[in-house]
């Protein structure tokens, strides 16, 4: 099989390290990729379509963060989601820092010029070893109630831990500040992924992973105005190795790796209250 023309040799980058992509805008038709550089640094670059009837690509812009832990994952998501047709929108990176902290970073798509940050500190020991991200919408009517996101991390202890965060407007300024609102805690998780589920509830969130016992276990969290998290469900499923889960439609699907090794992919309904089915 012939590997797809995508990108000239030439303009390939080398010796990368943890990778992530997330979708721009539907307006600009490109993705912002993240990665870790030979040189231990967050590097995020963005790549765009040459043209919609062609599968062309081009890379106008990158920029460079500090050090990133030689062990975090990368994650990345859109703000606002890419379906939205709105040309002012940012990339929200998170991962585990030069320290051992949970670290958030708002770039500008279009130019990822670095728009603000904040750290989330006090994870004694290793530290972090896991991070996914998602934006959640207040209001799905209101463009402007886009900017939040919601972390999920694994403990130094091992433990799901969940975290809210405005992304604020600096009146006068394209900057930006990251505002730390709720923390909410679990017990043992490893496979942590996490997804919005706005098309069923306003500021909602999906949380999928590999509990104490080795199954698939997701919950359903609403997050109110000031941030605050609200458990809906729990649901808990048959073993699971890797772990990963995005919306669809009025719910979500999950792939994982079951106890057999095979892939295995379910789609889950979540109601209006945030109930669990399948």
């Amino acid at each position: 099989m012939e590997r797809p023309a995508a990108l000239d040799p030439t303009t390939i980058t080398k010796r990368i390290y943890q990778i992530c992509i997330t979708p721009g805008s539907a307006c600009h038709h490109n993705a912002v990729v993240g990665f870790r550089t030979s040189t231990g640094d967050l590097k995020l670059t963005r790549y765009d379509t040459t043209s919609i009837a062609t599968t062309g690509i081009e890379r106008p812009v990158s920029n460079t963060a500090g050090a990133i832990s030689s062990t975090s994952p990368i994650a990345m998501t859109s703000l606002p989601p890419p379906t939205a047709m709105d040309p002012a929108y940012y990339v929200v990176s998170a991962f585990q820092d030069g320290g051992g902290d949970l670290m958030l970073i708002v770039w500008s798509t279009l130019t990822l010029a670095r728009l603000g940050d904040n750290v989330l500190s006090g994870f004694p020991g290793a530290a972090i070893s896991e991070v996914a991200v998602t934006q959640v919408s207040f209001d799905t009517g209101d463009p402007d109630s886009f900017d939040r996101v919601v972390t999920a991390v694994r403990t130094a202890e091992g433990s799901l831990q969940l975290t809210s965060w405005d992304i604020v407007d600096l009146p006068g300024t394209s900057d930006v500040e990251v505002v730390e609102l709720d923390t909410i805690a679990f017990g043992n998780a490893s496979q942590i992924d996490i997804d919005s589920i706005g098309s069923t509830i306003d500021q909602s969130v999906v949380v999928a992973f590999r509990n104490n016992s080795g199954n698939l276990q997701l919950k359903t969290l609403a997050i109110d105005a000031a941030g605050d998290f609200t458990e809906l469900d729990d649901y808990t499923s048959g073993p699971a190795g890797r772990v990963k889960i995005r919306e669809w439609g009025d719910g979500a699907v999950t792939a994982i790796r079951d106890e057999d090794d095979d892939l295995l992919v379910t789609r889950w309904d979540i109601d209006g209250a945030g109930n669990i089915s399948w």
